[in-house]
């Protein structure tokens, strides 16, 4: 039975497997934008609602706030001085009216939206617009009665307070027992606002007008009968204004913010509603739609995947087992491949395996024919692979041999070069840093004896391994001559005399080879407290009452020219001193977070921080300095370190 897809595959001009997926998979894709379409659509009307909402929210939480407002002002500014002395002036009444204000543009921002409209909402609108307003009004009516009726010595109660105390003066002859007796019937009313203690209030300010009207000094009597009625009056007032306010939240003017307040909200709890019922109709109705949509992408799936299967993987499947079957055959011609008849691609596969077959089958029959030739080449191969792994053990043998000379020669090298004992004895304070790059060093140090006198040399012979430790025993040997057997003592003249010898060991006549040495030589005269120092490209770093000093040495290495005199530096030892020096191997390696050397400014800095600290101490934080910074870099060059403390 032909679904869909292949109905529309009859009728439309596409030939390509390419064109009817591209037309399936298109078809699709429109459906499922429809749908993420009407999700959409759903989510914004939802939010539209939603956003109607929230300004029924905000109105309602605006008006509960000047309720509030409402009652702050009357728990605070209605016994607040200075809420008479500005007339009237309040923060309260200025937050009711900004709220106020808020309330009455979200309504009206909520009058015109489309959706108050389209559900008929705008009339409840009208009728919360109406009762805003009303409450807006009383409550102005409200805070002008307060200001009006005052409080202590102001508004009514300021003057009805001002009339009583004149009236208090004794000149006037008044009846102290009733003054006292009005005054308290006055409070008793202020207090708890009932209109008993008004009716008793009256009876007695009534019989003091009365005794005040039978006394014989007129002018005072008159006075005083003046400001009797002027207190009366504005006690009257005072209790009217009173009434008018309202005793409580459920009588006057108070009363009606009340009632308004509730008519409000129970008018915002109607439009609430109202919205809330429209949402959920719109959820109900959208969730059917969306039904709708989701059941037919699910058949239109499950119609594209039988479409999937029957053009391209039921023919791509036979045609594989034919291939299989073709192969297990290895190639037979008596086996055929699958014949698909359409002219899509798969077509064109199952011509281009046939086409693809034949050659093979041709292929085969010649590899047949060169089988025997390969096999006599294998047995070529086997027996050269033999010679090979006679030979790979016989440079194994050689190498082993090599290292095992190396390290013998290492055990030489180190036997010619311990002077360890001796600097222990000679300078007590000291430590020496040394790390060869490979098993022989090509750096070296030199110590001697000579009386009064301590020679210690640092020595960086051109190159590091073998070719280095064959002249580091160059230099041993010259050392040795020169200081033991010459008995030169000077630092400069050691390095000249070394300099000759090198030169006439090297560099002899039509000779190319262009090693040399670099060296920091010291002499140290203990009995007269004095350091003398030459180099060759080293140079030696002083430290000395915490003041840091770098004496540079000469620029030509040991051997390097025919003739040079090195430079004599002599410093005096006043106080303790520490002294470095060092090959060109630890300022050079190669480390850090952006792969650069260490640097003779780093090392300075390094040195001069830790030049207070013993020297065992000062050895281990240079190597673990070392460390730190060379990471996962390999050692560039042999690495000597000298440091000692007189």
């Amino acid at each position: 039975m032909k679904n869909i897809f292949d109905v529309l595959f009859s009728i439309l001009p596409l030939t390509t497997l390419k064109a009817k997926f591209a037309f399936s998979f298109s078809l699709y894709f429109l459906l499922v934008l429809s749908i993420i379409f009407a999700f959409y659509w759903f989510d914004n009307q939802k939010t539209k609602f939603n956003q109607v909402a929230v300004v029924l929210y905000q109105i309602n939480n605006n008006l509960k706030k000047a309720d509030n407002v409402e009652k702050d002002f009357f728990s605070h500014e209605n016994i607040n001085p200075e809420f008479y002395k500005s007339d009237g002036k309040s923060s309260f009444i200025l937050k009711h009216k900004l709220l106020f204000r808020k309330i009455q543009k979200d309504l009206y921002n909520l009058k015109f939206s489309p959706h108050v409209i389209e559900n008929e909402i705008d009339s409840d609108i009208d009728s919360l617009s109406i009762l805003l307003n009303q409450y807006s009004k009383v409550f102005d009516t409200l805070t002008n009665l307060q200001k009006a009726r005052g409080f202590k010595d102001y508004g009514l109660e300021g003057k009805m307070r001002g009339f009583i105390r004149k009236l208090e003066n004794k000149e006037y002859n008044m009846n102290q027992v009733k003054l006292l007796t009005i005054r308290r019937h006055e409070k008793d009313f202020l207090l708890r606002k009932e209109n008993v203690y008004v009716e008793r209030w009256q009876e007695v300010t009534s019989e003091l007008i009365q005794e005040v009207g039978l006394q014989k000094d007129s002018s005072l009597k008159d006075e005083a009968l003046i400001l009797l009625e002027n207190y009366k009056n504005a006690f009257l007032d005072l209790t009217v204004s009173e009434q008018k306010i309202g005793y409580n939240n459920e009588s006057g003017l108070r009363g009606q913010i009340s009632e308004l307040s509730a008519s409000i909200e129970r008018k915002l709890d109607a439009v609430d509603k109202k919205i809330t019922g429209r949402i959920d109709q719109l959820i109900q109705r959208i969730q059917l739609q969306i039904l709708a949509l989701i059941l037919f992408c699910i058949i239109l799936n499950i119609l594209l995947a039988i479409t999937v299967y029957r053009k391209l993987s039921r023919p791509i499947k036979r045609l594989s087992m034919s291939i299989h079957e073709i192969i297990k055959s290895n190639f037979s011609e008596k086996t055929e491949l699958y014949e698909y008849g359409s002219n899509d691609e798969i077509g064109a596969l199952a011509r281009d395996f046939k086409f693809m077959l034949y050659n093979l089958r041709a292929q085969t029959k010649e590899l047949q024919i060169t089988n025997s030739e390969l096999l006599q080449q294998k047995e070529e191969i086997i027996s050269q692979r033999d010679n090979i792994e006679i030979f790979s053990k016989q440079l194994v043998k050689i190498n082993d041999d090599m290292t095992a000379s190396i390290n013998y020669a290492k055990r030489i090298q180190n036997a010619l070069l311990s002077f360890e004992k001796k600097m222990n004895s000679a300078l007590p304070e000291h430590f020496v840093l040394f790390k060869p790059k490979d098993i022989v060093s090509g750096d070296f140090y030199w110590f001697a004896e000579k009386g009064e006198k301590v020679i210690i040399a640092l020595v960086d012979c051109t190159g590091h391994g073998v070719p280095g430790a064959f002249m580091s025993m160059i230099g041993n040997t010259l050392l040795n001559q020169i200081v033991h057997d010459r008995e030169i003592h000077e630092p400069h003249l050691i390095l000249n005399e070394l300099h000759k010898g090198v030169w006439q060991t090297l560099r002899q006549e039509g000779s190319e080879v262009k090693d040399g040495m670099d060296i920091s030589l010291c002499v140290i005269n203990q009995k007269e407290k004095l350091l003398s120092f030459a180099g060759a490209r080293h140079p030696i770093f002083i430290i000395q009452n915490n003041d840091f000093q770098l004496v540079k040495s000469d620029k030509v290495s040991i051997g390097e020219s025919p003739e040079h005199e090195y430079t004599p530096h002599t410093f005096s030892i006043d106080a303790s001193t520490t002294f470095y020096i060092f090959s060109d191997g630890y300022t050079d390696q190669f480390g850090g977070a952006i792969d650069k050397k260490f640097s003779i400014r780093q090392l300075k800095e390094l040195l001069f921080s830790i030049h207070a600290q013993s020297m065992d101490v000062q050895k281990s934080v240079l190597i673990q300095t070392l460390q730190t910074w060379q990471g996962h870099y390999k050692q560039t060059d042999d690495i000597l370190l000298i440091g000692f403390k007189i």
